[in-house]
């Protein structure tokens, strides 16, 4: 089974979760925010961006959303899941990156807004 991954309920942070349920990596997303990919065994990693993401596949402010990230292990993708606009009417957000065949996803804060790319 491979590890799991979210993140903090203010959406600031990213946690990567190991099979035992311990915490194994916890950081910030502010700045240029963080690069996910798997590993050689097909477990998540993350490390630190040097440099701000080019563009940005996925973006929604936080004050008005509550995301999270999923890893969906057969089909090598993360996936960003969660409810946008809260005021009054419901609506649900869902975005996959491919993270097989060496992809990752740099996912970041800036400026109240989760921010979140596909790397090839």
């Amino acid at each position: 089974m491979a590890n799991s991954i979210c993140l903090s309920s203010d959406m600031t942070q990213l946690m990567i979760i190991d099979e035992n349920g311990n915490v194994t990596n916890q950081d910030e997303l502010a700045g240029d925010g963080l690069i996910v990919s798997l590993d050689s065994t097909g477990n998540l990693q993350c490390a630190k961006a040097s440099s701000p993401a080019s563009g940005s596949t996925f973006s929604e402010p936080l004050a008005s959303s509550q995301l999270t990230l999923t890893y969906h292990e057969p089909s090598q993708e993360l996936y960003i899941i969660g409810v946008i606009d809260i005021d009054g009417t419901l609506r649900t957000a869902e975005q996959s990156f491919p993270l097989s065949t060496g992809n990752s996803a740099q996912i970041s804060v800036d400026g109240g807004m989760l921010k979140m790319e596909s790397i090839v």
